[in-house]
């Protein structure tokens, strides 16, 4: 026996001294793993070593007494596979009882791996779980990574791999899961509370479940105190899969959100957010989530609170100037709609960055600035994506240097909508490219959308609803093609009735641009009195799109341009045109009955009363109107003669051409004798004009005749002149071709050459009529049609293009006296035309290269070419591109064959003198109306290398600002100052245009080194200089700060109220009669204004206080009967106005005279400054 067990010993020594010395040592410097047990056990327990982990887990529900309540470390001594366990039950078995016995847990895996296999456990009958941690427990997983065995073994499908009750945390552990699809939870969170830390992994098999919330109080209050999930900013790992939440049927629903509670604070999420059962009535988006960091593969902006966003990287972070959407103040926000819901009343919304919304944006009872910052904003709403209510105000700026902020509507409509506020469109761009379709008899047409839609009052109210859109904004619909089908005008503001056919309170200023999109008033608009519609129209303002006036409105305009298929139509409402310019596109002029929509198109103003039987007021005083027909009046809905009575047309001035082919300048259907100023390109009918009134020959170029009150003295001679193409035949030309040169031909000018007074052989002038031999009572009119027709055109040697093509142009007239022909057409000679400038188009064939212009006629050969061609003594011609058609435009002064060839031969000119005997004079123009001052020009007409004399009369207060005279290339020519307004200039060989503008005269405040323009009273002393009442104390100074005398006061007032002479004796003996201030303090006193300091002292020099001041402005308002009238009563804010200057200072108060130095301080022993006297002064006469 001895024996036996010395070998045994022997034996083991041999074995020790076999192994590695590291095998043999204690836990050392090289890591903390615990060592694997040589005996095969799992785990331990301090020096206790058990042969499996769940046996470990037991032993530590064999506690009892305070040893059960304290916290245990169970280490894992190696890679083991083992079953599943559970914590916190009564027994260590697959089942529960009533009460579980909570233990406190940690397992430290010392980076081992721990296979669960069966046996599972769980409730009685579905032991599917690997661990199952229950309530009241607190478990800790540290270290390691749990997953399951696969195949027979595997937990069951459906299985769940940690069913969590109890407060569990998972710290540098991996739970994977992703080989094993049975598994359809990692962990499944009851009750409790799971807590994420480190690099730990949860990843789950595809289209399984991470983890869950579910909140499941059972029928006796069990588990009421719900679920909680946080990963917070030491979470570092990752989570894989589906996050799902879900509660009992019997779980209140108000209750579930508030149970569960998931925080996420950073980490790495590829997961998707679902709802464990949708008929259970609880919505997903009703979680409690917080997700204020971490890394995500979806979409979760849902659950991401104020303060912070989601990036394009998918990145959860702190909002900030970089990636917030907009800021208000010092605060940042991820959507626009919650910074417009957040900003107060008087606050910025500043757009940080390009934005996408699908949101509705409201502005009720509070003022807002949105400044677009140069950034992009894209709606996608259907409708209404800004609505302005319930006296809001929006004020649209852009304040980035770019000025490049946008709003874009690929579809919706009503972009913003303005029912009781106020929507003021200072700067940025609106983008609407939506459109809808209407069926028109089988055929669908496509419309733009409405970008900004209005409602007015039922009531009759003042400014309930008002739109200004500012130099700097620019409303744009769109123009593209749908359905291979072109889309129709849009509008950029329409009006429309609140209730009971009435808009009341609404108004529109345009100062900006809008782009295929028009204004629109809703013909159910039908209230005629009281505050209706306006439209006002400024300077600056362009209109690309039709203004229709379906429903009463008051339109008007002072200025701007405004361009449509037709100008405008209006058929309810009244016009007002000061100013600007309308202009009709189409071609010719059409009225089609319509009694829901527009009935005209092709004229610059189309008046057709509309069904309503509304009345249409229109007045005319200056501005410009175009169009194929310029104004136009038509009956196209055969209303009776007493509606038709509510149609009233008074043109007393302004500027009607008829363009695009059009004969009409002025057209009437119904009315009679409303013409008495004005100039046009063709004769308005003798009934058009006014009894008085005659139709004269016009003194303004590119006009034929105008219209004065003054009997003609001799037979008035007009002018006009029509293209008139003879459609070509040729084979070589495509259809388009032939329709191209039919429609676009146009020769313009033919008629301003031949009204010359004098021709070139020194006869008569108007293309040869001599009207001295007709009755002064006469007016003739000579009609000059030019015909021009393609004589020729040529291919190619090898027949595959065009080479060359020749157009003939021929000028014949048509005289006629009093309407009447005298004759057959006759020929237009060239000497007629006086050698003045002919603008000619040809259209050009498809494909055409045009290179050459050869012109040839008797005596003459000109060629032209190209503009950058630099060929030394030719003559050039442009292209410009108009519907998709090339066209060369070039000018002539004579007529003949034009040559127009494919390629350059460059042959040097020859030229004729021809029979002329005098050299041809070219036009000078002025503009017809100057703002502010005059121009003229001497003479109006010249030759080239003659001596013109421009004169410019700026208007008091103003001085000439800029003055330019340019060719007719556009060139500006050189001017020479001769003093007193007086400049001249060398008349080149074409017609040449004068303009001025002229600006306020502000020179004294120039020199005034002590007023600053941003000065609180600059624009008072502006004013005080601009009327004489201060001319500054010398060497340049206004001296503002400077005491104001008695005597200097005196004076202001004096010049303010006009320099009126008195008699009156002057009652003080201290002002010299001498002196500056002398009839100034005679009139004061004479009305009162001043008593003196004695019956005979009046104290020039005296320093006037501000009561002082107060009392002399109200004694002065009094003289001219504007002070308080009867019993008054009204409560100063100040309390330290004394008892005798009260009413002055309380009259001055409430006019708006002054304001104090304080709310509650007048400061009436102050010393009156100089700048504190002219600001009082201004206020009064403001």
């Amino acid at each position: 026996m001895k024996r036996k067990l010395l070998s045994i010993l022997l034996t083991l020594c041999l074995a020790f001294s076999l192994l590695p010395t590291a095998a043999l040592a204690d836990e050392g410097e090289g890591g903390d793993a615990a060592p694997a047990a040589a005996n095969g056990n799992v785990a331990k327990i301090g020096d206790t070593e058990y042969t499996t982990l769940a046996e470990a887990v037991a032993a530590v529900h064999e506690k009892t007494g305070d040893e059960r309540s304290q916290t245990y470390t169970i280490e894992l001594l190696r890679d083991a596979t083992g079953s599943g366990f559970g914590v916190g039950y009564d027994k260590i078995k697959n089942e529960t009882t009533e009460g579980n016995n909570p233990v406190h847990i940690n397992i430290e895996m010392n980076g081992h791996t721990y296979t669960v296999s069966k046996p599972t456990v769980g409730s009685s009958g579905t032991e599917t779980n690997g661990l199952q941690l229950l309530k009241g427990s607190t478990v800790t997983l540290k270290n390691g990574t749990l997953n399951s065995v696969t195949g027979e073994d595997s937990l069951k499908n459906g299985g769940i791999l940690i069913q969590n009750y109890c407060n569990l945390t998972l710290e540098n552990v991996t739970l994977d899961t992703s080989a094993n699809s049975n598994i359809s939870y990692v962990i499944s969170n009851n009750f409790g509370s799971l807590t994420a830390k480190g690099n730990t992994v949860i990843k789950a098999a595809d289209g399984k479940v991470a983890f869950d919330l579910w909140y499941g109080m059972n029928d006796k209050g069990l588990y009421d105190d719900g679920v909680s999930v946080t990963f917070g900013t030491d979470f570092t790992g990752s989570v894989t899969g589906k996050i799902e939440y879900g509660a009992a049927n019997r779980a209140s629903t108000m209750q579930w959100p508030e149970k569960t509670k998931l925080t996420i604070e950073n980490g790495k999420f590829e997961v998707t957010f679902v709802d464990s059962n949708a008929k259970d009535g609880f919505a997903l988006a009703d979680a409690n989530i917080s997700i204020t960091g971490g890394t995500f593969s979806s979409d979760v902006s849902a659950y991401v609170p104020n303060g912070y966003i989601q990036n394009e990287n998918g990145a959860v972070e702190t909002l900030g100037e970089t990636n917030a959407v907009a800021k208000v103040g010092d605060t940042y926000y991820k959507t626009l709609a919650a910074a417009v819901t957040a900003a107060k009343d008087g606050n910025t919304v500043k757009i940080l960055r390009d934005v996408n919304t699908a949101e509705r944006h409201d502005v009720v009872g509070k003022k807002l600035i949105l400044d677009l910052n140069g950034q992009t904003i894209t709606t996608t709403i259907a409708e209404q994506f800004m609505n302005i209510r319930g006296g809001g105000k929006l004020t649209v700026t852009d304040n980035s240097a770019s000025k490049d902020g946008k709003i874009i509507s690929p579809t919706g409509d009503y972009i913003f909508v303005v029912f009781k506020g106020e929507l003021d469109f200072q700067a940025g761009t609106v983008d609407a490219r939506g459109y809808w379709q209407y069926d028109n008899n089988g055929t669908t047409e496509y419309y733009g959308n409405t970008i900004v839609l209005v409602y007015g009052d039922t009531n009759d109210t003042e400014n309930y609803a008002t739109v200004t859109l500012g130099e700097n904004a620019n409303l744009i619909a769109t123009t593209k093609a749908v359905d291979e089908m072109p889309v129709g005008e849009a509008y950029a503001i329409m009006v429309d009735k609140n209730k009971a056919e009435s808009a009341y309170g609404v108004k529109v200023d345009i100062k900006g641009t809008t782009e295929h999109a028009g204004l629109y008033v809703n013909g159910v608009v039908k209230k005629t009195e009281g505050n209706v519609p306006v439209f006002n129209i400024y300077d600056g303002a362009v209109v690309d799109g039709q203004i229709y006036s379906a429903g009463y409105a008051k339109w008007n305009i002072y200025g701007g341009k405004i361009t449509g298929s037709t100008g405008m139509e209006i058929r309810a409402g009244e016009l007002n045109m000061t100013g600007g310019s309308l202009t009709g596109t189409a071609t010719p002029t059409t009225v089609t009955p319509n009694g829901n929509g527009g009935t005209s198109d092709g004229a610059g103003l189309a008046i057709a009363q509309h069904t309503t039987k509304l009345p249409v007021i229109v007045n005319i005083s200056d501005g410009t109107i175009s169009g194929y027909s310029a104004l136009y009046e038509s009956n196209p809905q055969n209303n009776d003669s007493n509606s038709i009575a509510k149609v009233q047309i008074a043109v007393t001035g302004g500027n009607f051409a008829a363009i695009n082919g059009g004969t009409k300048a002025g057209y009437s259907q119904d009315k009679t004798g409303f013409i008495t100023g004005g100039y046009f390109t063709s004769k308005p009918a003798k009934e058009y004009i006014a009894t008085g009134y005659y139709v004269v020959e016009s003194d303004k170029d590119g006009y034929s005749c105008m219209i004065s009150d003054t009997v003609p003295t001799k037979a008035q001679v007009i002018v006009n002149d029509t293209t008139a193409v003879t459609p070509p035949t040729n084979a070589h030309l495509t259809e388009a071709d032939k329709t191209a040169i039919r429609t676009k031909t146009n020769v313009d000018g033919v008629a301003e050459a031949a009204a010359g007074r004098q021709n070139r052989n020194g006869r008569p002038g108007h293309a040869g009529v001599n009207a001295s031999a007709v009755d002064a009572s006469k007016l003739i009119e000579v009609e000059v049609a030019v015909d021009v027709a393609v004589s020729d055109v040529q291919k190619n040697a090898e027949g595959t293009a065009i080479s060359t093509i020749t157009f003939t142009a021929k000028p014949t007239a048509t005289v006629k006296v009093d309407g009447n022909a005298t004759g057959t057409p006759v020929p237009v000679e060239n000497s007629m035309l006086n050698g003045q400038a002919i603008t000619v188009k040809l259209p050009l064939p498809a494909d055409f290269e045009l290179k050459q212009i050869i012109h040839k006629s008797a005596g003459y050969a000109d060629e032209y070419i190209l503009q950058e061609g630099n060929a030394q003594g030719l003559k050039s011609f442009k292209i410009v591109e108009e519907d998709g058609v090339e066209i060369a435009v070039f000018t002539v002064s004579h007529f003949s064959d034009f040559e127009l060839s494919g390629k350059v031969t460059y042959v040097a000119p020859s030229y004729s003198s021809g029979s002329s005997s005098s050299d041809p004079t070219y036009s000078v123009s002025t503009p017809s109306k100057t703002e502010n001052g005059s121009v003229t020009v001497s003479p109006k007409s010249a030759s080239k290398g003659d001596t013109v004399t421009v004169t410019v009369k700026p208007d008091s207060g103003y001085v000439l600002e800029t003055l330019t005279v340019t060719d007719k290339n556009g060139n500006e020519l050189t001017l020479k100052d001769k003093g007193n307004g007086k400049y001249t200039f060398t008349m080149p060989a074409g017609k040449v245009e004068v303009k001025a503008t002229f600006m306020e005269d502000n020179s004294m405040l120039n020199f005034f080194y002590d007023v600053p323009n941003n000065a609180y009273f600059y624009e008072a002393v502006k004013w005080a200089v601009k009327n004489g009442i201060t001319t500054g104390v010398g060497n340049d100074l206004f001296a503002p700060e400077q005491p104001c005398t008695r005597a200097q006061i005196v004076t202001f007032l004096w010049r303010a109220a006009g320099s009126p002479v008195v008699n009156y004796l002057m009652p003080f003996t201290d002002v010299d009669e001498g002196a500056y201030y002398a009839e100034a303090v005679r009139w004061a006193a004479s009305t009162g204004i001043v008593t003196g300091l004695t019956e005979t002292t009046f104290g020039t020099d005296s320093v006037c206080t501000r009561a002082q001041a107060a009392a002399m402005i109200y004694r002065c308002a009094q003289a001219q009967g504007k002070g308080f009238t009867g019993a008054w009563m009204f409560h100063l804010p100040f309390t330290d106005v004394p008892e005798w200057a009260y009413e002055s200072v309380a009259w001055c108060y409430m006019n708006g005279v002054t304001t104090g130095v304080s709310e509650t301080s007048f400061a009436p022993g102050n010393d009156c400054t100089r700048a504190q006297i002219v600001t009082f002064l201004w206020r009064c006469k403001k």
